[in-house]
C-alpha cells in the first residue's frame, strides 16, 4: 500500500500523478503511473434565521451556508440527537424549515456531496409552546330573568389564556385567566334565548382552537 499525503484543504479539485518504480537486487522494473483526483469536501453552517420560541405544528426555520465541493448537496440534520432523513438540494445557502411538536435541540449533522462528506457545525435550542384549547361543554339551562347560572370553559395548554366568546354571535370583551378553567356567570334581565359560544383562545402568542 502507498499512502499520498493530500492537503487538508483544497479550494478545488487536483488531480496528481503518482509514478511508482519497483527496484530489487539492483534491477529496476518499468515505471507505474497512477493518476489520483483529490476533490475539496464540502462543509457546512447552519444558524437559526427564524424564531427560537414557536407554536406547536410550526416550524423552525435555518439557513445553511455550505462552502466548498459542487452541488447536489445532502444535508442531514438531528433533533435531540436523532438524526432526521437526509435532504438533497442544490441550494447555497439552503433554508432549513424543521417541524417541531416539542421543544428540543436542532443541530447539523454531515454536508456531502456525490465525491466527499465533510464537516458541518450549528445548533439551536428551539422553546415550543403547546397549542391551546378551549371549550364550553354544549347544553341548554332554562332559567327566569333574574336568576343565574354558570358557564365553565375548560382549557388545555400552558397559561395564561385569553379568549374571546360570543352571546348570539356578538363577540364580548377577551378575558385572560390562568386556567385550566374559568367560569361565565349568566344573568339575562330579559326574556329570551342566549346562545354562548367561543370564538378564540390564545396563550403566550400562539393561537388555538375553540368548541363549544
Amino acid at each position: 500500500d502507498i499512502s499520498v499525503p493530500i492537503p487538508g484543504f483544497l479550494p478545488f479539485p487536483v488531480t496528481a500523478s503518482v509514478t511508482v518504480t519497483a527496484t530489487d537486487n539492483g534491477c529496476t522494473g518499468p515505471p507505474q503511473v497512477f493518476s489520483v483526483t483529490a476533490t475539496p469536501a464540502p462543509t457546512g453552517n447552519m444558524t437559526l434565521t427564524g424564531s427560537a420560541n414557536i407554536c406547536q405544528g410550526q416550524n423552525a426555520v435555518f439557513s445553511v451556508s455550505i462552502s466548498g465541493g459542487s452541488a447536489p448537496f445532502t444535508i442531514v440534520y438531528a433533533i435531540d440527537g436523532v438524526n432526521q432523513a437526509p435532504i438533497t438540494t442544490n441550494n447555497n445557502p439552503y433554508t432549513l424549515n424543521v417541524p417541531m411538536s416539542s421543544s428540543g435541540v436542532v443541530s447539523l449533522v454531515s454536508i456531502a456531496n456525490s465525491s466527499c462528506t465533510g464537516n458541518a457545525t450549528g445548533s439551536a435550542n428551539i422553546n415550543v409552546t403547546p397549542t391551546p384549547t378551549a371549550a364550553i361543554s354544549p347544553g341548554t339551562t332554562n332559567i327566569c330573568t333574574g336568576q343565574s347560572t354558570d358557564i365553565t370553559v375548560d382549557f388545555t395548554g400552558t397559561g395564561p389564556f385569553t379568549f374571546v366568546y360570543r352571546i348570539n354571535g356578538i363577540s364580548q370583551p377577551p378575558i385572560t385567566t390562568p386556567g385550566p378553567s374559568y367560569t361565565i356567570t349568566v344573568t339575562p334581565n330579559n326574556p329570551g334565548t342566549f346562545n354562548y359560544t367561543l370564538f378564540s383562545v390564545t396563550s403566550n402568542g400562539c393561537a388555538g382552537t375553540v368548541s363549544g
